[in-house]
């Protein structure tokens, strides 16, 4: 599992290559992998942009993928940016949790995604609850399983919900 607790949290890819926090399981021929780990984040605010990526994924027909925890007492800004949870060769997606003091703003092409390809996995489900305001711009929300059961996206904020797009 991957734990982080600070003040800030800000992701952002420069360039070329991987940028972000990542718990993934992956088989080595031959033999099992193990279950992805999970990713927490406690923050007062966390900042995922320009394709940065929070995940927890796994590539092995066996392994589990792990979740993805956000606790923020203030913003969580994805700009350009993806939050996710993916199982792509046939066990079980993890949820994406995301529990916010003040706004989400999910915007430029971002997505939070929780997926499962393989008929009969679980796919895992998005909660998005917020005190205040959530707002989606021009950016993907999906929560998705082939044939299994799970699957669902909910978003609960107090505030303001908004979804935009051309």
């Amino acid at each position: 599992d991957v734990f982080v607790n600070a003040r800030r949290v800000r992701l952002e890819k420069p360039g070329a290559g991987f940028t972000g926090l990542f718990a993934r399981s992956a088989a080595l021929d031959p033999g099992p992998a193990g279950d992805a780990g999970g990713i927490n984040v406690d923050a007062d605010s966390v900042v995922v942009k320009d394709g940065a990526s929070i995940s927890a994924s796994s590539r092995s027909p066996t392994a589990v993928a792990g979740s993805v925890v956000l606790r923020v007492r203030d913003e969580l800004t994805l700009d350009g940016g993806t939050v996710g949870a993916a199982a792509k060769r046939g066990a079980s997606a993890g949820d994406v949790d995301v529990r916010i003091a003040r706004s989400v703003v999910i915007k430029n092409g971002s997505s939070f995604t929780t997926e499962t390809r393989a008929a009969g996995a679980v796919g895992g489900n998005i909660l998005i609850q917020a005190d205040g305001r959530v707002i989606v711009d021009h950016s993907i929300l999906t929560a998705a399983s082939l044939q299994g059961s799970g699957k669902t996206l909910t978003i609960d904020p107090s505030g303001e919900f908004r979804s935009e797009r051309d």
